[in-house]
């Protein structure tokens, strides 16, 4: 204000103020204000000033904050608008999904998408802002359940934001990642391991690995007996399981032979009676078979000589040789199972039977036929 002095008097002259800008619902209220201070003769003008200081500031440009935002699918953003002029108007540019008109908070939809998302302010002007709706970050599986001593669980990281980075976090073993999604943890001793996943926006995932103790590696059959050049098979459970399983023969040479075959194998032996040890080992533990190698007795027909009428029937066994056994009628009308040796008389007749190993040894029997 301006103090004029005339004589012994002196008057107050209001100094010319204009108010800035503002929305009329804004000015209004202040305009009363200064109003009020100068009808109450307050010639102190400093909350004038300081009111004109303020409403002379210009805001500053219409902005929308997170300019850019990662969120799960269904989840919560707040859109917070700043400068311009009030009120704000919210609205999605592009992409569906939620967004409430006067507070800006936005609903991400229930499916992965980009949106982007419009502020309006009261003179029009407007700012953009870029939301992705992602499934949230998996591994796959949450839990697992191995053994000791070299078992590999594969764990698999899907959705969130590619790159990936797998770490153990606590207990035994150790991780090794396969780009671009998967990670092999591998076993060492019993116990609870935690392996954690994150994504490129710090979106964590973790699972949980229990390792068991090795169940003990058993042959089956512990023992055996077999005739030289016979066969026995075998088989292995427990263990690390298949495919670690490895079966030979232990020393010395010439007892015998495997098939290099898994979880069962076949032993073969040789040509001279005695003793062998199968063996099977996982590689950690190892199980042993004893087998007791016997001479080949000679191939014989039981019995070497029958008598019975047409339509009578009668079985053959054989013994001795080498397994599996063949029959045949070699001379006569009778007829045999070839693999049973049940044999029945057709027509009178001294009919011949034969019978013949793996290794090629036969053996005769003669049927004599009566009406």
């Amino acid at each position: 204000m301006v103090v004029e002095a005339k004589g012994k008097e002196a008057s107050i002259t209001p100094k010319s103020r204009t108010l800035p800008f503002l929305p009329c619902s804004c000015r209004l209220p202040i305009l009363l204000i200064l109003i009020i201070a100068f009808l109450f003769g307050c010639d102190n003008f400093s909350l004038y000033d300081e009111l004109e200081s303020a409403l002379n500031t210009e805001p500053g440009p219409l902005e929308l904050n997170p300019e850019t935002a990662i969120v799960g699918i269904g989840k919560q953003v707040n859109s917070m608008a700043s400068g311009g002029e009030l009120p704000y108007t919210y609205s999605l540019f592009a992409g569906s999904g939620f967004i409430n008109a006067e507070s800006g908070v936005f609903i991400a939809p229930g499916v992965s998408s980009d949106i982007v998302v419009v502020v309006t302010d009261n003179v029009g002007d407007t700012d953009l802002a870029a939301v992705r709706a992602i499934e949230p970050l998996w591994i796959d599986p949450q839990s697992a359940n191995i053994e000791e001593g070299g078992s590999i669980q594969t764990f698999t990281a899907t959705y969130g934001i590619a790159p990936y980075t797998f770490t153990l976090i606590s207990g035994p073993g150790t991780i090794t990642q396969t780009p671009p999604n998967t990670a092999d943890y591998l076993s060492t001793t019993i116990g609870t391991a935690i392996v954690e996943v994150e994504d490129s926006v710090g979106s964590i995932k973790e699972a949980t690995v229990t390792i068991s103790p090795i169940d003990a590696l058993l042959i089956n059959p512990p023992s055996e007996s077999v005739v030289t050049l016979g066969t026995v098979p075998f088989t292995a459970s427990g263990g690390l399981g298949s495919p670690f399983f490895v079966f030979s023969v232990l020393p010395p040479v010439g007892s015998g032979t495997v098939d290099p075959t898994e979880p069962t194998t076949v032993y073969h032996a040789p040509v001279s009676p005695g003793n062998a040890t199968v063996q099977v080992t996982d590689g950690g533990q190892t199980a042993d078979a004893t087998i007791v190698i016997v001479p080949l007795e000679k191939l014989s027909i039981s019995p070497q000589a029958v008598k019975i009428k047409v339509g009578e029937s009668f079985t053959f066994a054989a013994s001795g040789g080498l397994g599996p056994y063949t029959y045949a009628v070699i001379d006569g009308d009778g007829t045999i199972g070839p693999d049973t040796g049940f044999y029945t008389a057709v027509k009178k007749h001294k009919d011949k039977v034969q019978v013949t190993d793996s290794l090629g040894s036969t053996d005769k029997a003669t049927v004599d036929v009566k009406n």
